[in-house]
């Protein structure tokens, strides 16, 4: 597992924790290491919309959808696009 992954796999457990904050600042790390993740963008938008931060989840919202464009993510497209769309973040 690479330092990105590590960063991005302990912001998905603070925010099962509801530690939104802090897995922000998490996801932030992991993206400084890999800046084209569209995972890890989506769950910056997901974590920010969770934060009350709709701005800010709108634009990592549509980093996510750029990035799943471009990468093979298939299932993860799929589930990522659905949350996005649900909680109003992207049409």
């Amino acid at each position: 597992m690479n330092t990105a992954n590590v960063y991005a796999e302990i912001g998905s457990v603070l925010m099962e924790m509801n530690r939104f904050e802090s897995a922000i600042r998490n996801f932030e790390n992991a993206l400084a290491i890999d800046k084209t993740n569209a995972i890890i963008f989506d769950n910056i938008a997901v974590a920010q919309f969770r934060c009350g931060n709709e701005s800010e989840a709108r634009k990592a919202a549509t980093q996510a959808v750029q990035f799943y464009n471009h990468q093979n993510f298939a299932a993860d497209k799929d589930k990522g696009l659905r949350a996005l769309r649900a909680m109003g973040l992207i049409k």
